[in-house]
């Protein structure tokens, strides 16, 4: 896959993300979750790979993932504050460098990139995965994030992004920006803190998606 073909891709995600968000203005006054866009790099149907567990950095079969090591984990809620069960949850990103484990983009080592879980019974997930680069160049420049991808039953498809609190590179992102107020921001955000009692050297951060019922 050559550079220009991928970059043009990721200017469609870009371009299509405006449209994907536009609801965030009333979900912003009840707090649910901002909705964000898919993107074209989401794995569907044989471009899963093969392990897509929860743990994102060991990758069945390689040992080339690099990277700084994070743990994401929150509970998927009703609006209600209900936890809701057995609920579907995947995630996809980039890799350190930035570049997405899918035939549309162009790669730099072995790092699985997509993973997914199903929650327990208080609504928690949990994931092992590293530290997203970002991508892009000048206008097109994308900020650190991971997707997510929820499903369940009785609720509909939920997708949005998740972005890192404090990254330089936020408030240039132009779907970062049209998530919508201060409130809205917060709620598709989660702050990195040290997490040595899960794994030394690793970064862990709480994200909660509130969905509609």
């Amino acid at each position: 896959m050559q550079i220009g073909s991928a970059f043009s891709r990721r200017r469609l995600l870009l371009s299509s993300g405006a449209a994907l968000l536009g609801g965030t203005a009333a979900a912003a006054g009840i707090g649910l979750t901002p909705s964000g866009a898919e993107g074209p790099f989401y794995p569907y149907g044989d471009l899963k790979p093969p392990d897509h567990d929860w743990d994102l950095v060991n990758y069945a079969g390689h040992s080339n993932t690099v990277g700084e090591v994070i743990y994401i984990e929150g509970r998927v809620l009703s609006a209600g504050g209900r936890p809701i069960a057995n609920a579907a949850v995947e995630i996809w990103q980039a890799n350190a460098e930035g570049n997405y484990n899918h035939p549309d983009d162009y790669r730099a080592d072995e790092f699985q990139g997509f993973g997914g879980v199903t929650t327990q019974t208080d609504g928690r997930y949990r994931f092992r995965t590293i530290m997203p680069g970002a991508y892009g160049i000048a206008l097109f420049r994308r900020t650190p994030h991971i997707h997510f991808k929820v499903r369940s039953k009785g609720h509909s498809e939920f997708i949005t992004q998740m972005y890192f609190t404090g990254e330089a590179l936020n408030q240039q992102d132009s779907q970062f920006r049209g998530v919508g107020d201060a409130s809205a921001k917060a709620r598709v955000q989660t702050t990195l803190k040290p997490a040595e009692n899960m794994e030394r050297g690793a970064r862990a951060g709480k994200f909660d998606l509130i969905i509609e019922t």
